[in-house]
Order: structure tokens, then C-alpha cells, then sequence
């Protein structure tokens, strides 16, 4: 059986489908607080036939995050918003459906950044690991400096 084309595959290489991530730990400082770790606990990423990536939260019901009033990345306010619930919109590989390895990496890291808040205030990712024995580790420094570290507990091929 083919994998989806995550991670270590080119697009036209492999079928599309999908991974599940679920929240495994966490270390820093401002984990507690940060919007990823709050708003993709548990978390699809979907890769379509065309090689575009989208995000799905799975548990994001009730879960809330400061609001953003402004580009500016300190334009937070303590009034709380929801926390995503539906599947975020495609991201395209640079490449589209002949995207490389490294670039599916990059719509996948783009696609997570953009899900809390939309392609405005991206939540800048400072580093995505893809571990061998089955999991992904993402480190973040906007709001502050935190690790998130997931493992993949379901691969689903399209078809």
C-alpha cells in the first residue's frame, strides 16, 4: 500500500490521503498559551490529488485563543475567540502537482501556521521535524517560545 505524500515524498510520487497528529508533549515556556497547542491538539493534515494541503482540528470545540485586532503581532486582546472548527483552506505546493519533497514540507508547515488565524497573522513555525519513529515535532516563537511535539496515529490513502 502507497502512503499519502507526507512527508518524504514528492507529490506525484504517492496517492493523495491524509495524516492524524495527536499531542504528545510540550516544552517552553509559553506552551500553555500558545494557540497551535491549543487549537490543533489533535489534527489532520490533508493532501488532495492536485497536492494542495489543508488542515482539519480535531478537537478544537471550546477550545478558545486571544483575539487579533491588527497585523501587528502584539494586537492581541484578552477577549477570547474561537479556536477553528472546520478545515482550513488549500494550501499549493510551490510546483503544484509536480511539488517536491521539500516543497509538500512547506505547504504542510505553511498550511499549520495559517489554521488559527488565516493567512494575515500566520503563527511562524521556526522549525518543523519529521522524527522516524512516527513523529513531528514543531517549534514555534510567536507568542514565545514553545515545542510541540505530535505523533502520527493514523495514515489514511485516499481510495
Amino acid at each position: 500500500m502507497r502512503r499519502p505524500a507526507l512527508p518524504n515524498a514528492t507529490c506525484h510520487s504517492a496517492p493523495a490521503g491524509s495524516l492524524t497528529l495527536d499531542l504528545l508533549s510540550t516544552g517552553g515556556g509559553s506552551c500553555s498559551s500558545n494557540p497551535l497547542a491549543i487549537c490543533l491538539n489533535s489534527f489532520t493534515i490533508n493532501i488532495a490529488a492536485s497536492c494542495s494541503v489543508s488542515i482539519t482540528p480535531l478537537l478544537a470545540s471550546n477550545d478558545y485563543v486571544a483575539g487579533i485586532w491588527s497585523s501587528n503581532s502584539a494586537g492581541t486582546y484578552s477577549r477570547p475567540v474561537a479556536c477553528p472548527t472546520w478545515t482550513s483552506d488549500a494550501v499549493v505546493p510551490a510546483s503544484g502537482s509536480s511539488a517536491s519533497q521539500a516543497q509538500m514540507k512547506a505547504a504542510i508547515e505553511l498550511a499549520i501556521e495559517q489554521h488559527v488565524y488565516g493567512s494575515d497573522y500566520p503563527l511562524t513555525l521556526s522549525s518543523v521535524t519529521w522524527i522516524q519513529d512516527g513523529q513531528v515535532s514543531l517549534a514555534t516563537t510567536i507568542p514565545g517560545s514553545c515545542t510541540l511535539k505530535y505523533a502520527i496515529t493514523q495514515v489514511r490513502v485516499a481510495g
